[in-house]
């Protein structure tokens, strides 16, 4: 990210959203649950909503035929 400001803005809400958490004496699956939201809230403030990109496959046809060949030929033994 090229825009200090925000980077900062992101850095302090992160600081001071942690610390509340770390005096608080939750367990610590409750710490880690508010601790992501504290990142994702943040986050989200200053970078806004991400959109979600699909994944590139790796599974490709070549890969689909031969797992169905294989399961034929298994098939067949059985």
């Amino acid at each position: 990210m090229n825009e200090p400001e925000v980077v900062q803005n992101y850095k302090s809400k992160l600081e001071q959203g942690l610390k509340q958490i770390i005096s608080i004496q939750d367990n610590i699956e409750e710490q880690w649950e508010k601790g992501k939201a504290v990142i994702h809230a943040a986050a989200e403030q200053e970078f806004g909503e991400m959109e979600s990109q699909r994944p590139k496959t790796w599974f490709e046809e070549e890969c689909q035929n031969a797992t169905e060949n294989k399961n034929i030929a298994y098939r067949k033994l059985q």
